[in-house]
């Protein structure tokens, strides 16, 4: 550069240094707020960008899973690869296929492997109970659908495999087994309606010289009864020596088994009256301990307890005819044994929900050697118990001794008592048991015979839910009486 440019340009900077500082100064003040506000603004509107995205979508997804949806099929196709599987809506959580669509009143099994229901809306249900058709389940908080023990409050519940809640039967656990009311509830710390004893877990208390087996009954659904074959095998043994038929111990077994579990030394709960294998209670349990201290046997001894029944004062002669009696069903003979000798309490329901079941069951297991049964025995209690009874003896057949009350019920005799109903029956029966009583019978109408076992069958030829036309048949006979 030439010197003398070079000392032009130093004059005119030094003169006007002050002015291009001031210019300098006014330039930043003027563009710095513009930059700051930008670096501030950024953030706040990718925020704001982001969010009006997910309301686009969710309004897209929305027009996707309503039927009335205007949005072109091809959008639906693209939006789907995102919104296939579990979504949160302000109803609940729903489920989108692959169409994109909401599934609805159905199973899904999750990621997790355990299933959770929609019901009709598509709306996933949880933390309660969720009946279908004949059947109950129980969903967790989280939907979850329950198997297994669980607890819902304070009370524990047991679910099958599938998830449906075990009703009014016996559930094996490994080498232990519980009882499951008609609720779903394991019993604890108390008697079964089956009169077992189960412990504070809901296992069973075995008596000395029990010997269990499962047996599956059918009628009106299918329950686990629990035959305690050790005591019943020497019962059986030592009647039939003495020519009892094979119905009249069945009859005898299936009261017992109400009475006490078939356990000589079972006691009754609360009250303390009965005792052994007939619940003997005042005078007759006073009768019964003496006889047992004059032989000097415990009072618990099965044999002498057998014995003292065989020649009882004031019920010799009745034993003796019902002994002999090859009565019509094991259901006719349990019905006579429990009004005549056991003359339990008319107001629960255990006759038709296990005094006839068990008899029922002992004699398909001692007479056709089978673990499974399907009845249809249909019986009503306590309305016309008595003319029940009655008719029943007037069944067994020609050559049976025929007791002096074969009367056939009259018309009036069955009415039922004008203002009591059904529903306070059962309450009575719930009272009296502690265990919510299931009406059996269907539909609610009165039978008043109790009818045969209809088939026998065996492990390899039942079949869960196959009726025989003669079944079908006789249910709808009984359901037009």
């Amino acid at each position: 550069m030439r010197e003398d440019i070079k000392v032009w340009v130093q004059n005119h900077l030094e003169q006007h240094r002050r002015a291009l500082a001031l210019s300098c100064l006014v330039g930043v003040f003027l563009i710095l707020p513009f930059g700051v506000r930008k670096f501030c603004e950024t953030p706040e509107r990718d925020i704001r960008k982001r969010a009006e995205e997910e309301a686009r979508r969710a309004t897209s997804a929305a027009q996707i899973i309503t039927p009335d949806s205007e949005t072109p099929s091809a959008s639906a196709i693209l939006l789907s690869a995102v919104t296939t599987g579990w979504k949160q809506v302000q109803a609940g959580w729903v489920y989108l296929n692959a169409a994109g669509e909401r599934e609805r009143g159905k199973w899904i099994l999750g990621a997790d492997n355990r299933y959770y229901y929609l019901n009709a809306a598509g709306i996933m249900e949880y933390g309660e109970f969720l009946r279908l058709g004949s059947s109950r389940y129980h969903l967790e908080q989280d939907g979850a659908m329950s198997t297994g023990r669980f607890y819902q409050g304070d009370r524990e519940y047991y679910a099958a495999p599938d998830g449906a809640l075990y009703r009014d039967t016996w559930v094996q656990e490994g080498e232990n087994w519980c009882y499951v009311d008609a609720a779903g509830r394991i019993l604890k710390d108390r008697m079964t309606p089956d009169s077992y004893y189960v412990d504070a877990s809901g296992y069973l208390v075995a008596a000395p010289g029990s010997r269990f087996e499962g047996f599956t009954y059918e009628n009106d659904g299918a329950h686990q009864l629990y035959l305690n074959l050790g005591t019943a095998d020497v019962i059986r043994s030592y009647l039939k020596a003495r020519g009892w038929t094979e119905s009249s111990i069945a009859g005898l077994l299936g009261n017992f088994q109400q009475e006490s579990g078939i356990n000589p030394a079972l006691e009754e709960a609360g009250t303390h009256y009965g005792y052994g294998l007939g619940q003997w209670s005042f005078d007759r349990r006073e009768r019964l301990e003496a006889y047992c201290r004059d032989r000097g046997k415990p009072y618990d001894d099965l044999i002498t307890q057998l014995e003292f029944l065989l020649q009882e004062p004031g019920e010799h002669e009745f034993v003796s005819r019902y002994a002999k009696t090859n009565w019509s069903s094991p259901a006719a003979a349990a019905i006579e044994w429990g009004i005549r000798w056991e003359r339990y309490n008319l107001s629960d329901l255990s006759m038709s929900h296990v005094r006839i079941p068990y008899a029922e069951a002992y004699y398909a297991h001692y007479v056709h050697g089978v673990s499974f049964l399907v009845s249809n025995t249909k019986y009503e209690e306590p309305k016309a118990l008595m003319a029940v009874a009655s008719a029943a003896n007037a069944e067994v057949n020609a050559e049976a001794v025929r007791t002096e009350t074969d009367v056939p019920a009259s018309a009036e005799e069955t009415q039922t008592p004008e203002g009591e109903t059904a529903a306070e029956s059962t309450a009575a029966a719930e009272q009296s048991s502690g265990v919510r009583a299931t009406p059996r019978g269907g539909s609610g109408s009165i039978v008043r015979k109790a009818k045969e076992v209809t088939a026998f069958e065996t492990e390899e030829n039942r079949g869960p839910g196959v009726e025989t036309a003669a079944e079908t048949a006789a249910a709808s006979e009984e359901s037009t009486q």
